[in-house]
């Protein structure tokens, strides 16, 4: 699994750590002694980041402790930096390791769906049906957070603090201070509904913009070879040598739901790299 070990018990660690190839861009991880990842990373120079962890270990206490518990560490080298990105955060949620937090796997995310047949139209919802994914907006990291985006918006749009669900009372408080422009009781409630879209759109979640799954041209710079990150419907396949091993492979999405991190870095690189078609390959 591991590409390369390094065994932290050994007098002679720092000398292999010292002997890892310079410039190398990938994952890292810190294994425990039974080879369970503590912590997993990446970085464009995995050699200079493994050194700084041990090096700053003596004045924080986090890395300290992660580094007493740690038998081994090791590497995957990838081709570039989405590469390391995708692969981090699939490991992480694979692992759930003990020391890694922001990657941990995304449970109470929030998102906001209208439901127009409702009273108060806004729902939370944390689980985004992939066929459905227009139905949605905004990725939160809270029902807090996602309800403070609503406030804002209801400040500065003519969206109804009653049916946006922030106000137990009709007409809301805004529509008395004349920030609303209708009583919620005199508009029709597809009128309503579309007034609140219309406000939501800027953070509308998208279509997947291919036809199919796509690959992602990295290539490695010290020996010019490829490597290629597999997307489908905005989920993260895995990293292939060349396109044919992962159509052999037959590794399908097969999850109905939106995974937040994958949104996210997926959006990052299609839309980044959108007007250089030739990184991107549709399979």
């Amino acid at each position: 699994m591991y590409q390369t070990i390094i065994d932290l018990q050994s007098q002679h660690y720092i000398d292999a750590i010292n002997e890892l190839p310079k410039n190398t861009t990938g994952v890292y991880y810190f294994l425990d002694n039974n080879h369970y990842p503590l912590y997993i990373g990446k970085s464009l120079d995995i050699k200079n980041r493994i050194k700084s962890h041990i090096s700053v270990a003596s004045s924080d206490g986090r890395k300290q402790r992660m580094l007493s518990q740690t038998g081994y560490i090791s590497y995957k080298p990838m081709a570039g930096e989405y590469g390391a990105l995708f692969y981090e955060a699939a490991e992480v949620k694979k692992f759930l390791p003990l020391y890694n937090r922001q990657l941990r796997q995304q449970r109470h995310f929030c998102s906001i769906k209208i439901s127009p047949e409702k009273k108060q139209v806004i729902e939370y919802t944390s689980e985004i049906l992939l066929d459905h994914i227009e139905d949605y907006y905004g990725l939160f990291k809270s029902r807090k957070l996602a309800q403070s985006h609503l406030e804002n918006l209801c400040e500065n749009s003519s969206a109804c603090k009653y049916r946006c669900g922030l106000s137990l009372r009709k007409p809301c408080f805004n529509m008395q201070l004349g920030k609303c422009n209708y009583s919620c009781e005199n508009k029709d409630s597809s009128t309503i509904t579309s007034d609140i879209r219309a406000a939501l759109e800027n953070i509308r979640l998208k279509q997947w913009p291919y036809s199919s799954a796509i690959a992602f041209k990295e290539t490695f710079s010290d020996s010019n070879l490829p490597q290629y990150i597999i997307i489908d419907q905005w989920h993260f396949l895995g990293v292939y040598d060349n396109v044919d091993a992962f159509k052999s492979n037959n590794h399908k999405n097969n999850s109905i739901f939106l995974d937040r991190d994958y949104y996210r870095l997926v959006s990052q690189l299609i839309y980044r790299q959108r007007h250089k078609d030739e990184r991107i390959i549709e399979l």
